[in-house]
């Protein structure tokens, strides 16, 4: 069993013993490591067995996946930066990410567990981990921004024979070198700055944007529309409201989203916006009709005999294409966003934007 609301990493049992017998567990203040139990043969419940496909893949597999490689990320903070790296490198390599390879592929998958240790402050910190690290011939990754702590991890991958990355260090040394002074050397968010630093206008920007974004979300102020910087229109569960509250919070641009009701007609007051502001999210039709599933379910199941056409799919590609309609007949952008995270369509929005009206917002390259 995983305890809910801890990490667990999982490990495939070195013998084929049938006794029920637990492995050990450690537990650290920053990871939780924890085995599983192995089951007789013929034992096996349906929770059992997704553990077992989770672990060697679809029942009658006579391929075990192999224990894997690991990587070591150590950071001052939260580690975030360090972990979104790495996370995004193993994409690029099949077969090193169990979310990228299927079963059936030729190569085996090697499961590459990640351990985070955040908050690392203190120098003897450092040693236990890169000894562990050097037990199982980890690959260590380190965003320090101490230069003796990040010296000091170099060090001691050297000397352990261990291959490490230091993300932050190099950026450090071409900026050092671009701006002509020395990094204050210490931990982002959560330690004390050398001096209290003034609110800047960004700042009240940005406070301005987010209570402009509220106050103008899911259409709720038609007449707020003249004064966005970006107005978002789609179909119902395309994000229109996460992608507006992200653009306001992270580069401090006021938007306004609408949603389109095949029932319905936008206000009018969208027809009066500059076409370039305006971007029409739409979504693949087999996954809206998903969202729209799950919704339903939770909004109609305490109702008895409830129904509606609002997941239909014919209903649903009709309710698209009248959205695709109106963005071609006025001069919308179109942007799907199937598969995109939240960030990455905000990025692409940026861009246009920055290339439209080259004073507004934040200069994204």
């Amino acid at each position: 069993m995983v305890l809910p609301g801890r990490a667990a990493s999982f490990l495939p049992s070195a013998s084929n013993e049938p006794s029920l017998q637990p492995k050990q567990f450690r537990t650290t203040s920053t990871c939780l490591h924890m085995s599983f139990y192995v089951k007789p043969d013929g034992a096996s419940s349906e929770d059992d067995e997704e553990m077992i496909k989770s672990i060697l893949g679809p029942l009658g597999s006579t391929r075990q996946r192999p224990r894997g490689q690991s990587i070591v990320i150590l950071s001052d903070t939260t580690g975030v930066t360090a972990k979104s790296a790495v996370e995004k490198s193993l994409t690029q390599f099949n077969g090193c990410d169990e979310r990228y390879t299927a079963f059936d592929d030729e190569d085996p998958c090697e499961l590459t567990q990640k351990h985070l240790y955040p908050f690392i402050r203190k120098p003897e910190e450092v040693a236990p981990i890169i000894e562990r690290a050097a037990e199982r011939n980890s690959m260590v990754v380190s965003t320090f921004a101490d230069p003796k702590m990040r010296q000091l991890v170099v060090d001691l991958c050297e000397e352990a024979g261990l291959s490490h990355v230091d993300l932050l260090g190099p950026m450090f040394d071409l900026m050092t070198e671009f701006f002509q002074r020395e990094p204050i050397g210490m931990a982002g968010p959560g330690t004390r700055t050398p001096a209290r630093r003034e609110l800047t206008e960004l700042y009240y920007s940005q406070v301005d944007a987010i209570e402009f974004t509220l106050k103008a979300d899911d259409g709720m102020a038609p007449w707020l529309l003249p004064e966005a910087d970006i107005v978002l229109v789609g179909v119902s569960r395309t994000g229109k409201t996460p992608l507006s509250v992200f653009l306001s919070q992270s580069q401090a641009l006021k938007v306004s989203n609408i949603p389109l009701v095949l029932e319905l007609d936008p206000p009018k007051q969208l027809f009066d916006v500059d076409p370039k502001k305006v971007f029409c999210l739409t979504l693949n039709p087999i996954d809206l009709q998903r969202i729209r599933e799950t919704r339903l379910e939770r909004q109609l199941d305490n109702i008895p005999g409830g129904e509606s056409t609002y997941a239909d799919w014919g209903y649903l590609k009709k309710d698209l294409a009248k959205a695709r309609r109106l963005a071609d007949e006025h001069g919308f952008t179109e942007i799907d966003v199937t598969g995109r995270a939240v960030e990455e369509t905000a990025s692409q929005i940026s861009s246009m934007l920055n290339e439209r009206f080259p004073t507004m917002g934040w200069q994204t390259e």
